[in-house]
């Protein structure tokens, strides 16, 4: 899997330096790991009990009109939350599989993996290729924060939802001339488009990061939009996260660097 990270680089530090303790590779003293096994069998009942394909099944069941993104999100996020409410009352979350080969009913085992491995290999740029904007509006990989234009940036964005907009319109005159008009679901999967009326409501929706990426490194910390909670087995949104890169970003040194690198794990 291919994400994009920001990386802030204070004056002096050396990238490969500072991304080194979040490779797969890193040498870390031996630890007692978590083992997976440990609220297997409180996962286990849950997915009976709440089945994910049973929220696709409800989805496709609902009349066309409304088999849109929005309330496929919504859908998705109740689910997860009614997931996250049993696992936590579940008696065995936090016990091990006596029979687990791995370790052997302990919950723990010794390891030297890397904790906090997010990365195999990563290049500047990549599919983020021009993913900052200068002050002159140059799309680059790399520049001082001095330079850095979140106003060009934010501009840049509002240009693609112009551009997406337009596509959409285009698509739909050529769908309804054909007799054919746009199904919700093609709409938000193809296009990103949930039946707006007009571009403000469109706009609105989607407003523009200033900065776009799935995670940022600052100061020897990895910091993701979202983060895997060991315990329920969940990836769980950070709340504010986009603001707080923001404003990291507007708290740095002018002098510091910033570099968006294409991160694959």
């Amino acid at each position: 899997m291919h994400y994009s990270i920001l990386v802030i680089l204070r004056k002096g530090e050396d990238l490969d330096k500072v991304m080194e303790p979040f490779g797969c590779d890193y040498e870390v003293a031996e630890y007692d790991e978590t083992c997976w096994c440990v609220g297997s069998k409180a996962r286990e009942d849950v997915g009976k009990k709440l089945p994910f394909m049973a929220v696709r099944e409800a989805y496709n069941k609902l009349p066309e009109a409304e088999q849109t993104n929005i309330i496929w999100r919504k859908m998705i996020s109740e689910h997860h939350e009614a997931e996250r409410k049993l696992l936590e009352a579940h008696p065995d979350i936090d016990k091990p599989e006596k029979s687990c080969s791995e370790c052997k009913g302990a919950g723990t085992y010794k390891s030297t993996s890397n904790p906090n491995s997010h990365w195999d290999y990563y290049t500047e740029g990549g599919r983020w290729d021009g993913g900052l904007t200068n002050k002159k509006g140059k799309s680059v990989n790399k520049l001082k924060v001095k330079n850095l234009s979140l106003e060009q940036m934010e501009l840049a964005a509002h240009r693609e939802l112009v551009e997406q907009w337009d596509k959409i319109q285009e698509a739909i005159k050529e769908a309804e001339a054909k007799g054919k008009p746009i199904t919700p679901n093609y709409a938000h999967f193809a296009l990103g488009y949930d039946g707006e009326k007009d571009f403000q409501t469109f706009a609105a929706k989607r407003k523009p990061d200033s900065v776009s990426a799935y995670a940022y490194v600052v100061d020897g910390e990895w910091k993701a939009h979202e983060e895997f909670n060991r315990r329920l087995h969940q990836s769980i949104s950070v709340p504010n996260w986009q603001e707080g890169l923001n404003e990291v970003i507007k708290k740095s040194d002018p002098d510091d660097t910033l570099i968006m690198i294409d991160c694959h794990n």
